[in-house]
Parts: structure tokens; sequence; C-alpha cells
């Protein structure tokens, strides 16, 4: 039998995820994003920040 706990999707927060993908992930929601502030937004829901979109070099 499936538990409630086992259907619910799991948190969108990217802490996991290895820092290219955090990269990537922020370039692509600043790329898309409406403005600056929904851009902070859509980050923040994601669990990123600005720098995550930066490289090393930046």
């Amino acid at each position: 039998m499936t538990t409630l706990k086992e259907l619910a999707r799991p948190p969108l927060a990217m802490n996991e995820c290895p820092p290219a993908v955090r990269r990537r992930a922020a370039r692509h929601i600043a790329a898309r994003a409406e403005n600056a502030e929904q851009c902070a937004e859509l980050l923040d829901m994601l669990g990123l920040t600005a720098e995550d979109g930066l490289s090393r070099e930046e």
C-alpha cells in the first residue's frame, strides 16, 4: 500500500545538486525572468541565489 508521504513530490530546493547544475538553473531563470524582482523570487523558491549563476572565474 502506498502512503501519502510516498506520493508527495520531492522538494524543489536544489541544495543537493552539483554546482554546475545550480549555475545552469540560475542562469536559465535569470534569462527568462521578466524583471529582477521576479528573478529573485524564482531563485529563492528553488533555494538558489544570484551567486549560484556565476562561474568560478566571475
